[in-house]
């Protein structure tokens, strides 16, 4: 026998060692997550300030930014024209009624469709049926309007509760009376808003419009308060002074050239196809009463 050793096999045919692979860190495979699942609507909402604390300072914030621009003329035209509505039956002055109605679109912070679908709510409620404070009325009817065309309410509620601890369960024993009443589509609205926004207009020259009414109006409202007004800081002038409300004293008068009357300059005019074509930009605008 051969004392030398077999000699070892050659390795030229065997594949190559592959590296092992590298597990990604957690955060390389987080971020890989939130690629291919992005964050839901519900999601985001989930991530909000939950504590009642961050939810008044939220709402804080919604306010303090509404008041820095001030209500706008034209949402004080309409919400003159519904106080105005709301006084015809002579029970309570239309003034009264403008301070209230200014003060819940403060605190609610309304916008212009806000405000003429708060309108169309108020003409379907049954008044005789009433048997809460006018002021207590306008607010729950306003905040049904909110609740319905907002996604998030949560500062609101959190500002409203803080005002009342039982306000939420007493609103939403009294929201199942009005439900009826917020079946409210983009051909209600748009048929508002032309209502209310019919300005008076000089005698004798349509083209012309004649602010003295409403400056009257803003002058009354100035006064002090009403005697009859049992809750003083309700309707405090000193509130509205500071609240973010133009004054009569803010705008710029101009005479005009048919006759001496002090006219404001011409505000925007309300369009007549206002939101046409609003169920097809936004279906879930109407209530599920409306889609059924």
């Amino acid at each position: 026998m051969s004392d030398q050793l077999p000699k070892k096999r050659s390795k030229r045919g065997r594949p190559p060692k592959l590296p092992e692979k590298k597990s990604k860190p957690d955060s390389d495979l987080s971020e890989l997550s939130k690629s291919q699942n992005p964050t839901t609507k519900q999601e985001k909402a989930i991530e909000k300030p939950k504590h009642q604390s961050d939810l008044l300072e939220v709402y804080n914030n919604l306010r303090a930014s509404f008041l820095n621009t001030g209500v706008s003329q034209q949402s004080q035209l309409l919400i003159r024209r519904i106080s105005s509505n709301l006084s015809s039956s002579g029970e309570i002055s239309s003034q009264l009624l403008f301070r209230i109605l200014n003060e819940v679109l403060q605190e609610l912070t309304l916008n212009e469709l806000e405000v003429v679908s708060w309108a169309i709510a108020l003409d379907r409620y049954n008044w005789k049926e009433n048997t809460m404070p006018i002021q207590n009325l306008l607010l729950n009817v306003a905040f049904a309007v909110k609740n319905q065309l907002n996604e998030d309410i949560a500062p609101y509620k959190a500002y409203l509760s803080s005002k009342s601890a039982d306000y939420m369960d007493e609103y939403s024993s009294w929201a199942e009376t009005i439900k009826p009443l917020m079946s409210i589509n983009a051909k209600d609205i748009n048929n508002k808003f032309k209502e209310l926004g019919k300005l008076v207009g000089v005698p004798g020259d349509s083209k012309i419009q004649d602010y003295n009414y409403y400056v009257d109006e803003i002058l009354q409202i100035s006064q002090p308060a009403i005697q009859d007004v049992k809750d003083e800081s309700l309707l405090s002038v000193k509130k509205y002074e500071s609240s973010g409300l133009r004054k009569a004293s803010d705008f710029d008068f101009e005479s005009s050239t048919n006759n001496n009357h002090a006219v404001l300059p011409k505000v925007e005019v309300m369009p007549t196809n206002f939101l046409e074509g609003w169920d097809k930009a936004d279906p879930s605008f109407h209530s599920p009463a409306s889609k059924s």
